[in-house]
């Protein structure tokens, strides 16, 4: 078997060293949302100080909200560091 076609715990690990993807967990929730099994207020929980940077500093996207198809989405970047 070649090398690229060899699995490793590495091909876990995702883009790179220290990026974060929570696409699969946020795909996970809303479907749950969309089955009926979680609620509105039990999805949209954002931290106050997050829909504050959201608001001033984000950038719109093209994206409207998967839960309530209404609001268009702001993407906000975080750099977390020592």
């Amino acid at each position: 078997m070649s090398s690229q076609g060899q699995f490793s715990a590495g091909a876990l690990r995702g883009a790179g060293r220290g990026v974060v993807d929570h696409r699969l967990a946020r795909r996970h929730l809303v479907n749950e949302f969309r089955r009926g099994r979680l609620r509105q207020d039990q999805v949209c929980d954002a931290h106050p100080e997050l829909i504050r940077a959201a608001r001033n500093l984000g950038t719109e996207s093209r994206s409207t909200c998967p839960i309530c198809q209404e609001a268009k989405l702001r993407l906000v970047t975080y750099v977390f560091g020592s």
